[in-house]
């Protein structure tokens, strides 16, 4: 009976290979977790364009179809591009996190599945309030003597602004404002400002500013205003003086203000990957320029006493120094530094003798962190601060402290081992006595010789190569 199934399927001409999997993949230059991008978009393509699965680490056959989506941060927002078999576009939001990425992925569907939308829409219309709705563009808005009705946002606007005032006074008035025998009034959020009727049509005036209900969602000290005289919103300082015009009806939805220690603990969540704030601990290989002089004078003292220098007297001006230091979120960072840790060895040919010298510098210091690029990855720094030598040696008569200062740049600092280079210099010193013995009848013994004070700096300028956990 199974060859001749076989038989009838091979007349019919039907394939008997297994249909070719779908896969996907998203890429590009943005803030939001690759991970969890995937899963929200293996799941909504998955229910309304066709089934498909995450691409394996072991790649995909030619057999198989690929969807790649890219994402790009804007600011604020996000920008997708798809493209498959079944479904190429683009689309963009203004919204933030994952929110922002739903948005554009459904947009992106509605504007090449037409037939999607009813679904979508069900589903998602307050997401996606815009693209839901069906506004009467051409429709002329209703003036009257105390207030305009915007019918393209279902708004309804207080006719006469009121005076000049700061942001939050502006917040009170509306919340209190009784117009038109209608109480529910408040203050415009940024996205009914910038996308309302309102600018282009129903105020002629068009030739102030006005304040809108949103705070900055990086500083609290900060909110958005709007112009009427470009349409331009923008954000400014929630002390200075603006017009109000109050709104009622329903909100149209937008994004929670999402400050940036959210955004960063989104992130870490997401990625399960360090913050760039909190403690950061620094080790560093680093060159310095001074020790050089350390091992000259106690080299010459060494002579001086007619000694030969064994082969195996050590001196090295590369080092190692311990620099941990703690990221607050504004930029601002304070830290320590045990180092450069210098140790020299002297040892005599023809006596049982030996000189040492050993320097391990601590220094407190406090800088700034500027990020480079908007991904927190990359970042330039400053620092300066306060050290001490703590030189102890045959040869050393005293120590001093001394300001020390660099500046670098750090590498991959969104990943659990970062690298990064720095430069810098430290004037902490350390006075040395040098023997001349020329005169000394007997030379080997130094108490007879005549000796000057050299004062150094073993540390001097630095460069080291950071390894940062």
């Amino acid at each position: 009976m199974k060859k001749y199934t076989l038989l009838f399927l091979l007349i019919l001409g039907v394939p008997l290979t297994l249909a070719a999997n779908c896969y996907l993949v998203v890429e590009g230059k943005h803030s939001l977790s690759r991970e969890v991008a995937e899963q929200i978009a293996l799941i909504e393509l998955s229910q309304y364009i066709e089934s498909m699965s995450e691409t394996p680490p072991s790649g995909i056959a030619s057999k198989d179809c690929l969807y790649r989506i890219t994402l790009t941060d804007l600011k604020p927002g996000l920008m997708l591009v798809i493209k498959g078999p079944n479904l190429t576009s683009y689309a963009e939001s203004n919204l933030e996190g994952t929110v922002a990425f739903q948005q554009a992925l459904f947009k992106s569907i509605i504007k090449e599945a037409e037939d999607k939308k009813p679904l979508i829409c069900k589903k998602h219309a307050k997401l996606l309030s815009q693209e839901c709705s069906t506004p009467a563009i051409n429709s002329e808005p209703v003036v009257g003597k105390q207030t305009v009705y915007d019918p393209v946002t279902g708004l309804t606007w207080q006719k006469n602004g009121a005076g000049k005032m700061n942001w939050k006074a502006a917040g009170e008035y509306c919340q209190n404002l009784e117009l038109a025998g209608d109480e529910d009034w408040r203050l415009p959020n940024s996205k009914e400002v910038e996308s309302s009727y309102a600018i282009e049509r129903l105020f002629p005036e068009r030739q102030d500013y006005y304040w809108s209900s949103t705070p900055h969602h990086e500083d609290k000290y900060y909110a958005w205003a709007y112009t009427t005289s470009s349409g331009e919103v923008f954000s400014d300082w929630i002390e200075n003086l603006y017009y109000v015009r109050c709104t009622r009806g329903q909100e149209m939805f937008m994004a929670m203000p999402i400050r940036e220690d959210e955004l960063r603990q989104e992130s870490r969540e997401q990625n399960n990957e360090n913050d760039t704030t909190g403690i950061h601990w620094v080790i560093a290989p680093t060159y310095v320029s001074g020790f050089n002089q350390v091992v000259e004078i106690y080299n010459h003292n060494i002579e001086e006493q007619g000694h030969k220098l064994d082969e195996e007297s050590s001196g090295l001006p590369v080092a190692v120094v311990f620099s941990p230091y703690y990221q607050f979120e504004s930029g601002f960072r304070i830290g320590g530094r045990i180092g450069p840790l210098m140790y020299y060895l002297g040892i005599i040919d023809d006596e049982d003798d030996e000189y040492h010298f050993a320097a391990y510098p601590i220094a407190v210091n406090a800088g700034y962190t500027f990020p480079v690029g908007s991904d927190d990855s990359k970042s330039v720094f400053i620092k300066g601060g306060v050290s001490k030598l703590n030189a102890r040696g045959d040869f050393v008569e005293s120590e001093a402290f001394g300001i020390s200062a660099a500046g670098g740049m750090e590498f991959m600092r969104d990943r659990k081992v970062s690298i990064g280079f720095e430069g810098g210099f430290d004037i902490a010193s350390a006075k040395l006595r040098k023997y001349d013995c020329s005169k000394s009848v007997t030379p080997d013994d130094l108490d007879t010789c005549d000796h000057e004070s050299k004062q150094i700096m073993p540390i001097g300028l630095t460069a080291s190569f950071l390894v940062i956990f």
